[in-house]
């Protein structure tokens, strides 16, 4: 994985549109953000992206470190969640991805407190 990689990745989550995220995972992904139930597969995937997504208007990662090897990859970043009632959440999360032999996501882990966010829906 390179870094150009990883930051494509979190481009493809800022537009707030599952299935382009959803093009960087395996069929057979997980996914856990936080304390959340992991979530396995495409479906669950997809169905709790919609969910964390119809919170926001707009979501920007303010990159501040990342670490890459052959199949993982890192990112501490500045999250930048737009909610729909207009107010700004800046939180900070560390993102740990880990891809198949073809560079297709098979884990994704997200370390933050979703909490503010859930909250403020």
């Amino acid at each position: 994985m390179t870094r150009d990689w990883l930051l494509s990745y979190f481009a493809a989550a800022d537009t707030l549109v599952p299935d382009q995220l959803l093009e960087y995972f395996a069929n057979d992904a997980s996914f856990q953000m936080g304390n959340m139930p992991v979530r396995q597969g495409y479906q669950e995937i997809h169905q709790g992206l919609l969910l964390f997504y119809s919170r926001l208007s707009s979501m920007r990662h303010e990159e501040l470190a990342t670490l890459t090897e052959a199949r993982m990859g890192m990112m501490e970043a500045s999250a930048h969640y737009h909610l729909r009632d207009g107010r700004v959440l800046v939180l900070p999360v560390v993102t740990v991805l880990r891809t198949n032999q073809s560079q297709k996501v098979i884990s994704a882990r997200i370390y933050m407190d979703p909490s503010p966010i859930n909250t403020a829906a």
